[in-house]
Parts: C-alpha cells; sequence; structure tokens
C-alpha cells in the first residue's frame, strides 16, 4: 500500500529478515493506544470503537457491490476470458443487495438503539472520505504545479 503512494514511504522500508518492522510497530502501538484510551475512558472510547464498526462493514460490503457493478462491466468488455466465477442474476442480485444494504442503513438510523452505532459509523466514514480527499488533492498539486501553459 505505502508502495503506491497510500501511506508513507517511510513505511516500504524492510529491516534485514525483509519485514517492515517499523509499520508493523507503528500499527501495533496505535492498537495499544486504543486500548489503553477504553481502560480510561470506557463509557466513551470503547462505545464509540464498538458502536462505530457496526455500520461501517455495510459501508465496505456496499463498496464492494459497486465496484463489482463497475469492474464486471468492465472485465466483459475488455478481457471477458478472464470471469471464471460469475456472481449469478448480474447485475440485478448486485443492485438487490445494495439496495437491502441501504435499507438496512435506514433502519439503523431509525432504530433509537442502532442509532448511536449508525452515525459513530457515519462519523468514521466521513473522516475516511475526508482522508481521502485531502490525499488525493495533495497528489494532484504537484501535478498542476508542472503543467505549464505556453502562448
Amino acid at each position: 500500500v505505502a508502495a503506491k503512494g497510500d501511506a508513507p514511504q517511510s513505511m516500504v522500508v524492510l529491516n534485514r529478515r525483509r519485514v517492515p518492522a517499523r509499520a508493523i510497530l507503528i500499527g501495533s502501538s496505535f492498537g495499544y493506544f486504543a486500548v489503553v484510551l477504553s481502560i480510561l475512558s470506557p463509557e466513551v472510547i470503547f462505545a464509540f470503537l464498538v458502536n462505530a464498526s457496526g455500520a461501517l462493514m455495510i459501508f465496505v460490503y456496499l463498496l464492494a457491490c459497486f465496484a463489482h457493478l463497475k469492474l464486471r462491466r468492465r472485465i466483459e468488455q475488455t478481457a471477458p476470458e478472464r470471469l471464471t466465477v460469475k456472481v449469478w442474476l448480474f447485475p440485478w442480485l448486485s443492485w438487490a443487495t445494495i439496495v437491502a444494504m441501504f435499507g438496512v442503513l435506514a433502519a439503523m438510523a431509525l432504530t433509537k438503539t442502532l442509532a448511536s452505532q449508525f452515525y459513530a459509523s457515519l462519523l468514521c466514514a466521513a473522516v475516511a472520505l475526508l482522508a481521502y480527499w485531502m490525499r488525493r488533492r495533495r497528489s494532484e498539486a504537484p501535478a498542476a504545479l508542472h503543467t505549464s501553459v505556453g502562448p
């Protein structure tokens, strides 16, 4: 992931055993930090972490469904021989799944006991989208500086 520019290049560095030790240590330290926060403030931090995971999985599945619709059509046009395993009833089953997942999200938002999970997940998704947007904007900025408009 870091090799493609999705993380700092310092995360790509391997030790002599060809292990990205720095990336593992940093990732582990975030995990330990979350555990410490959940011990110090279980009512707030731990509850947020648990609640935020609820709808996030549905968001991930939604992205997978939309990606499947787009990529399957592209592969059918460019290299249909690559489609060795096909989803039944394409594209209708994918669309039905998307509609069902939006239904679950709506039910979560409208159910008092699940609304906090929905909104916590929505907050996490918004933070991730903001980070993606900022990263993309930053990576496009140098390209814009190097293009010159000539006479």
